[in-house]
């Protein structure tokens, strides 16, 4: 079944991977040899076999055996901010391409990825994370977060 083709284990995920690169491939050969609209497999093939590859992909991802390690905190960070980094590179490219203070190509590609992660890094800590938090404390404890001790146990709730 696929509940288990998806456990974590190291042969699980290297089939995955495996499987992702040859559809990823097959996507990119039918992608540079044929135009779009010259050829009727490309129509055909070249959408189906991108999605597929990008789903084995994601399975890889997924069976993953050591997706808990320390070395990738760092990409379960930007896991984090993705959502920011989605909703901010729109306004900060087109600030700075309108502004001309950046010069075009890999200056202008720096200029943009490092405003764009400040501003998701900003937004996560500032808007998203309080409200995240804020939402999962009124839904699991009826809202009286706010009452609970420092060392865990719950206060006495008075209505004054």
């Amino acid at each position: 079944t696929l509940a288990r083709l998806l456990q974590p284990g190291w042969s699980r995920c290297l089939g995955w991977a495996v499987l992702a690169a040859v559809l990823l491939w097959l996507a990119d050969r039918c992608f540079i040899r044929y135009g779009y609209w010259e050829q009727p497999a490309m129509l055909v093939a070249w959408r189906p076999l991108l999605g597929s590859g990008l789903c084995a992909l994601v399975a890889c991802s997924i069976t993953f055996p050591a997706a808990g390690a320390r070395w990738l905190a760092p990409l379960r960070y930007a896991g984090t901010i993705s959502y920011g980094l989605y909703l901010w590179h729109f306004p900060v490219l087109v600030a700075l391409v309108d502004s001309r203070q950046v010069a075009s190509g890999p200056v202008l590609l720096a200029c943009v990825a490092g405003a764009t992660a400040a501003m998701a890094i900003l937004s996560w800590h500032l808007l998203e994370k309080p409200w995240v938090q804020r939402a999962r404390g009124s839904r699991h404890d009826g809202g009286k977060a706010s009452a609970r001790k420092p060392g865990g146990a719950r206060a006495q709730h008075r209505d004054t």
